[in-house]
């Protein structure tokens, strides 16, 4: 007995040795080249946490390997392009297969999990959360919001002079990220008066983004997927106001702020809705909370799982969300809303310092449209017409592109002549794997439990072998192919907006936003923020 014992575990450990091999060889054993991944990890630790920048390092790997190429990200299997053809076919016009996105295992199954946001939704659940937003992003309500952002520019501005006049050393993203941070409170949250260096949401959301994606829970994830969903999820969220997670701290803030704002709504009488009916036609902008509370569903209740993981365009959905998606939606919006803007305003502070013809350009420009009397706003139409400055804009993104483009599979297909493989299981969670049948199983000998519990095994092993597979743009290659920018397509030359043929529309070269139906949700607001403080600072 105990020599069968030992032959069993003998053979097992072998299999999966020889599993862990195979699945590590992935790339390898399907012709395409990529970095060699070490077993289990892959390549994990090569690009995982701040030491390491993705997409840096996505681009010395593209010069290495070629525009096609294949890494591991722990156990999960990444394709990465830079082929214009390619990246389009992936963000447009293949959307139906690659509507998800490559998301840290931690997140949960983005289908049945209720804290889930617009980012890192997928198929109809996007959909709908998408047509809820897209309102608060129209040109109309950017026109109207364009006072409150000239209002906490200009206090951002003073706070600038006063450090300057102290004679002391002034860290310009610092400023920057006050700014952009102070802007979207207001808009989105509704926050009144402007809060630079004093909001409590500030520095927790500063910190969210110190710790993305770089924690022991997430490198763990990566490696073992199915571990990530159904044990270190639950455990992070029970978990993290004991730990001081910023995340779990922001959410909490949040969420008693949305039931504060519908208890309000809820209370007023009717004169005061007339009142308020009145007033919202004169309202000078509609703020996310607001525009999520007219949407929410009956009861909080509503369908979003998708059954079989497709994605139609032409589905119908029901048009609604639940508390737990406007508190994560408000999260995602004061987040992103503020990192990638104060990036953006950095990078180009540097590259006017570096460069000052361009500074110098710029400046006439703004002089020549933006004739303000003082106590005057500039207005939408004015800084639409600043080309030149959209040209630095689109310059500094291109050579330094602020966030990745990447795209998870749901349904095989191909990808040029490359098959992408859908996984066995589209959520890492195993729905219906409970402890429960393997304790019946022990303890009672329950024949049903047995068989449930060796059918979730099946599973979970079939998961093992096929993860599925993800697809990341390089967009460093990208935006600096010399066959599409030019010889000079390493320096910073805002002219080339205008001088080359090419790129005059480069619709299939470039995505600082993203592209396709998932383009980002706040690129004109963002595009509209970095304009009119670039117009303030110039001045």
């Amino acid at each position: 007995m105990f020599l069968l014992i030992l032959l069993l575990i003998t053979i097992s450990s072998l299999l999966l040795f020889w599993t862990v091999k195979r699945k590590s060889n992935y790339w390898k054993n399907r012709g395409i080249p990529g970095p060699k991944p070490l077993l289990i990890k892959g390549n994990i630790d090569l690009i995982f946490g701040k030491k390491n920048p993705f997409l840096l390092q996505l681009f010395n790997w593209s010069k290495k390997y070629g525009r096609i190429y294949g890494i591991k990200h722990g156990w999960l299997n990444v394709l990465v392009v830079s082929e214009p053809n390619l990246v389009k076919e992936l963000l447009v016009e293949k959307f139906e297969y690659f509507h998800g996105r490559f998301l840290c295992p931690i997140i949960g199954d983005v289908d049945t999990n209720k804290f889930i946001h617009l980012f890192f939704a997928k198929g109809k659940r996007w959909k709908r959360l998408r047509s809820i937003a897209n309102p608060a992003f129209s040109i109309s309500n950017l026109k109207r919001i364009m006072p409150i952002i000239e209002d906490s520019i200009k206090i951002n501005i003073n706070l600038l002079k006063e450090a300057e006049s102290s004679g002391k050393c002034v860290d310009l993203h610092e400023y920057f990220v006050e700014l952009a941070f102070d802007i979207i409170a207001r808009i989105a949250m509704g926050q009144r008066d402007s809060k630079q260096f004093k909001s409590e949401y500030c520095q927790i959301a500063v910190d969210i983004f110190a710790y993305f994606n770089t924690t022991i829970f997430d490198y763990i994830s990566f490696i073992f997927p199915w571990i990530g969903v159904n044990i270190l999820e639950p455990f992070v969220r029970a978990t993290g106001k004991y730990r001081g997670d910023p995340n779990i701290i922001l959410i909490d803030k949040i969420t008693k702020a949305i039931k504060q704002r519908k208890e309000e709504k809820m209370k007023k009488n009717e004169r005061e809705e007339e009142e308020n009916e009145e007033n919202l036609n004169n309202k000078k902008w509609v703020d996310f909370i607001d525009l999520f509370l007219e949407s929410e569903a009956e009861n909080n209740e509503i369908e979003f799982k998708i059954s079989n993981g497709t994605y139609n365009k032409k589905e119908k959905f029901e048009r609604g969300n639940t508390l737990e998606e406007m508190v994560l939606n408000s999260v995602l919006f004061l987040l992103a809303g503020f990192d990638t803007t104060a990036n953006t305003l950095t990078l180009i502070a540097h590259n006017l310092v570096i460069n000052p013809q361009v500074q110098k350009l710029s400046f006439e420009e703004i002089e020549e449209i933006c004739e303000l009397e003082e106590g005057e706003i500039i207005d939408y139409e004015q800084l639409s017409k600043l080309k030149y400055m959209d040209a630095v804009l689109r310059e500094t993104l291109r050579l330094c592109p602020v966030g990745d483009v990447n795209r998870r599979c749901e349904e095989t297909t191909t990808l040029g002549d490359i098959t992408i493989e859908k996984g066995t299981y589209q959520g890492w969670a195993i729905s219906h794997f409970r402890i429960s049948h393997l304790s019946h199983f022990l303890a009672r000998k329950v024949s049903h439990s047995a068989f449930r519990f060796l059918v979730q095994m099946r599973n979970l092993f079939r998961f093992f072998l096929n993860p599925g597979t993800y697809v990341a743009a390089d967009l460093f290659t990208l935006h600096r192919d010399k066959k599409v920018w030019g010889e000079d397509a390493e320096e910073f030359k805002p002219e080339r907006w205008f001088l080359n043929e090419n790129i005059n529309t480069p619709t299939e070269y470039y995505y600082p936003f993203g592209g396709g139906p998932r383009i980002c949700i706040g690129m004109r607001l963002a595009m509209m923020d970095i304009k009119m403080v670039l117009v303030h600072l110039l001045r």
